[in-house]
């Protein structure tokens, strides 16, 4: 771990990255045991097959990051065509942050967008009526909505960032 974060520091340094935190560990898992002998090579003194595992995880890192943004616009595209309100409805706000988490409660999403609890709710209940959402289970206090479209393409992702078997 220490060696990725000197890489996100140096990235950072070199004014490569300046917010994005780039998904080494998505890139490193795909090639578990390339990694390990690099990190040996390293401590033996000979650095240019953990700049090579580096820069090979970077590109692999970039590609299935890109796939999982391409995932999300498309369901950022579906959402869109099936959500219907007013405009200065609650549903608006509730698309974008719908597609950067993976669950929801109506606290949080009034908290966070500054809504009513009675508005966030309603927003949700529409939501999960568009199949956007669905309740993790059948409470009817404290519950928590899953945005299965988002899981979904994290599932994807992570997936992809497994070593290949075989």
């Amino acid at each position: 771990m220490a060696s990725r974060l000197v890489v996100q520091r140096s990235l950072r340094n070199l004014g490569i990255t300046r917010r994005l935190v780039l998904p080494l560990s998505a890139g490193l898992l795909t090639d578990p045991e390339r990694y390990a002998e690099a990190l040996d090579c390293f401590r033996q003194g000979n650095d240019e097959p953990i700049v090579s595992t580096f820069v090979l995880a970077a590109g692999a890192a970039i590609a299935n990051a890109s796939l999982l943004a391409e995932e999300l616009d498309s369901a950022l595209e579906v959402w869109n065509e099936v959500i219907t309100g007013r405009s200065d409805s609650s549903v608006w706000p509730l698309v974008e942050y719908c597609a950067s988490h993976l669950a929801i409660t109506a606290t949080l999403v009034a908290d966070d967008l500054g809504i009513s609890d009675v508005a966030a709710q309603n927003a949700i209940d529409r939501f999960a009526a568009w199949g956007i959402l669905n309740q993790n289970s059948d409470a009817k206090r404290n519950r928590i909505w899953l945005v299965s479209d988002v899981l979904d393409a994290v599932e994807a992702f992570m997936a992809r960032a497994r070593p290949a078997s075989g």
